[in-house]
């Protein structure tokens, strides 16, 4: 034995134990790592440990903290500087140039050898804090070694003094460390299925899921919303402000507690445990305080859709079973939601925030500034909730097919999703992200609120979606980074801004809605920014799957997120893709139907307990991007085939972009259904529809049967089509017709030719 090698097993030990007093060092999941190395020795085969690279120490930590002295690959830019060489001299290397593609085989050698080798997929540090390229080179390596891959993520590296990171997160100079490794898995590809670059391709893919998902063990941990709002507080310190709204006044996380503590007090009378309490009120910061008051206390906030009519309020709160329903005379006052309210207090009790108040004491107070101080003991309450598992919060659908549902979301869900989500945005305290979603859509919820408030970053809360005008000015204004909105409304913020006014804007979102090309390409063309479209549902908290500046595919919504299975259930009559059936840990509780008040439905999928069935039809290519071609409720069958509404509509906005096009499918007597499009332009014809068909190379059946003019199309407040609206405007249109013994406005006249079908 050498000296290095003898002095090295003398201090590595001590190194190690240092360095875990130092740290508080956690390391879970060592049984994994035993099992691969078992299975290694057994096979005669090498592991190869993939790690995700935020500190210029994680390799000399992962030598120090795992049980065996593994050795590493490392780049040449870290070999090169004189301050690293002596934690490096400890450790055998494998020195990796990117732009040498023999570099690596030294690495395969010693995996074949039956060793254990550590590598950074990405090749360097992360100066995001989230994701980075995975170059080849590491699949390559695994697939000629036949190596068995080991995940293992560090976390907490990322806030300590050697990273690129400083000044985008909360610095310490010995922050807590967090080692997870996970199990351990076979390479993708190396069945020798399709040509090598095929292969290649296969196995990288591979290694960027891995990449996730051990970014999401990161981040994720069992625990209720509190618990991680505390968490969060600690990490990014509970002077940083996270939320600011029209009044101008940060909230930061003391305020949050000591606001929210208080709201808890004078509310803990009114109602129990495991209450539901409706939120009517807009996106603000009285809003987030009101959410985490109930939460702490295990009250579950129902978030009441502002725009949705006394009647539909009145259906979710029989529907969710609410008793209390929490609003601000303020807000009822600016959105003339009086007669609405006054409805609504006929079945429920309504509680203005404005009146409590009234009920402030000095002694209260003072509790609250010594909660917001002493954060912790909100927690040991013992109303305070303490099973991921228990009711988050409950949302209602949109309703823009059926009537809406309540969807009850469990702490588990809206924790997991942010942890699918919030690596792949990597936001940190530079970012501000401007909120006008509303928050009583999942969307609004998760990526305006949840993420800001759990990743430390600044959020604008504003009140309404539809002021186009006023909203770029704000973006400009506040030097947003950050903006979430539908195509309906990115559309509107792209006409009305000024080329200049989202220059800082690092990152667009779409969701809710279907991308269209124009607003792709004009937001590009304007702006310079490419719109990152996304999918979810409510029912999924929301996020499925995300388009990425690192994986991105133009017409797709992406990859999915992390822990998520998909497959495709076939359809009749569709020859591509299928129904989409999801699993992952931000499924859904269930429904609360109105028909069935207080009954909890569990999501239903073919495929059995654990899966949902999200009600579209999909299309997944080979490197998992996700093709959404509609609702399943929303395709035609005509002549045999399965027409989806979708791409009518689509149709139509090749000939009229600047307008809105809603298209139904209606009972034919000759063909089962035809379609009709109802259009709020004035002068389209099915024959610009037929023309623009046959330059797209579309089948003549998407071509509506009629096309009726309206004067506006319904649409919900989240700016997506209202169906059921726009059936009841068609109805109306045929009953007055049927009347007067007129055709519809702009259908088809009786002696026109009836398209072939």
């Amino acid at each position: 034995m050498t000296f290095k090698a003898e002095l090295t097993n003398i201090l590595r030990p001590a190194l190690g134990w240092l360095v875990r007093k130092l740290f508080r060092v956690e390391i879970h999941g060592l049984a994994h790592y035993h099992a691969a190395r078992a299975q290694a020795a057994n096979e005669g085969r090498g592991v190869l440990v993939l790690c995700n690279h935020v500190s210029y120490l994680d390799g000399f930590l992962l030598y120090l903290l795992l049980p065996d002295p593994i050795a590493f690959a490392i780049n040449t830019e870290v070999v090169a500087k004189p301050k690293f060489r002596p934690v490096l001299w400890f450790a055998e290397l494998f020195v990796l140039d990117p732009f040498n593609p023999h570099a690596s085989k030294q690495i395969i050698a010693a995996l074949k050898e039956g060793r254990t080798v550590g590598i950074f997929p990405e090749g360097r540090l992360s100066d995001s804090g989230g994701p980075m390229k995975v170059y080849d080179g590491t699949a390559l390596i695994a697939k000629r070694a036949n190596a068995i891959l080991l995940p293992v993520g560090i976390d907490g590296t990322q806030h300590g003094p050697m990273t690129r990171l400083g000044g985008r997160v909360q610095s310490r100079m010995l922050p807590k460390i967090t080692l997870r490794v996970l199990l351990p898995e076979e390479l993708a590809g190396t069945d020798k299925t399709g040509g090598s670059q095929a292969q290649r391709q296969s196995g990288t893919r591979h290694i960027e899921r891995i990449m996730r998902e051990i970014l999401f063990h990161n981040v994720y941990r069992d625990e209720t919303l509190p618990q991680a709002v505390l968490r969060a507080s600690g990490r990014h310190g509970a002077g940083c402000a996270v939320f600011e709204d029209l009044d101008r006044q940060p909230l930061t996380y003391r305020r949050l507690f000591t606001r929210s503590f208080i709201l808890a007090e004078l509310l803990a009378p009114l109602t129990s445990a495991g209450d539901r309490v409706g939120l009517l009120l807009p996106n603000a910061c009285g809003t987030v305080v009101s959410m985490f008051a109930l939460l702490q206390r295990s009250r579950v906030p129902a978030m009441l859709n502002i725009g949705a009519g006394e009647a539909v309020l009145r259906q979710a709160v029989a529907t969710g079973e609410i008793k209390l329903v929490l609003t601000s005379r303020r807000f009822v006052a600016a959105a003339e939601l009086g007669p609405t309210v006054d409805g609504l207090s006929e079945t429920t009790q309504i509680l203005y925030l404005e009146d409590l108040r009234a009920k402030l004491t000095l002694p209260l107070k003072l509790k609250g500034l010594l909660a917001g101080r002493w954060r912790r003991k909100i927690l040991e309450h013992p109303e305070c909730p303490r099973d991921p598992d228990a009711e988050g919060c409950v949302l209602f659908t949109s309703g823009s097919e059926s009537a809406p549902k309540g969807v009850v979301l469990s702490h588990r869900n809206l924790l997991a999703n942010r942890a699918q989500a919030g690596p792949l945005l990597a936001l940190t305290r530079t970012d501000l992200v401007f909120a006008s979603l509303p928050i009583f859509h999942s969307f609004g919820l998760t990526c305006g609120v949840l993420l800001p408030l759990l990743d430390g970053s600044r959020a604008f809360l504003y009140p309404s979606p539809l002021h186009y005008r006023p909203i770029p000015e704000y973006c400009y204004q506040l030097g947003a980074t950050v903006l979430f909105g539908t195509n309906t409304f990115l559309s509107a913020y792209g006409r009305s801004a000024h080329a200049f006014d989202f220059q800082r804007m690092r990152l667009v979102i779409a969701g809710a809605e279907p991308l269209r090309a124009q607003v792709r390409a004009l937001w590009q063309e304007k702006f310079g920014i490419r719109i990152m479209e996304g999918y979810g549902l409510t029912e999924t908290s929301p996020v499925l799957a995300v388009n990425t500046p690192l994986n991105y595919r133009a017409g797709s919504v992406g990859l999915p997120v992390a822990l998520i299975e998909c497959r495709l259930e076939p359809v009749e009559g569709i020859a591509d893709g299928g129904r989409l059936q999801v699993r992952g840990p931000n499924i859904m509780r269930g429904y609360l139907r109105h028909s069935k008040p207080g009954v909890l439905e569990p999501p239903a999928s073919p495929l059995g307990a654990g899966w949902f069935d999200t009600g579209d039809i999909a299309e997944i290519d080979n490197d998992g991007f996700i093709f959404i071609v509609g609702r399943a409720k929303r395709f035609a069958k005509i002549g045999g085939e399965m027409i989806s509404l979708a791409a009518v509509e689509a149709l139509a906005l090749e000939v009229s972009a600047e307008h809105r096009h809603a298209a139904l499918a209606v009972a034919d007597a000759r063909k089962g259904e035809r379609i009709i499009l109802l259009t709020e332009h004035a002068e389209l014809t099915r024959q610009a529809l037929i023309e623009a068909g046959q330059q797209m190379a579309v089948s003549e059946l998407h071509v509506p049967r009629e096309v009726v003019s309206v004067e506006t199309i319904p649409v919900l407040r989240s700016g997506k089509v209202d169906y059921q609206g726009v059936s009841r405007l068609f109805e109306s249109l045929a009953c007055a017709d049927v009347g007067s013994g007129e055709q519809p406005a702009g259908a088809q006249a009786p002696g026109e030719q009836a398209p072939t079908e």
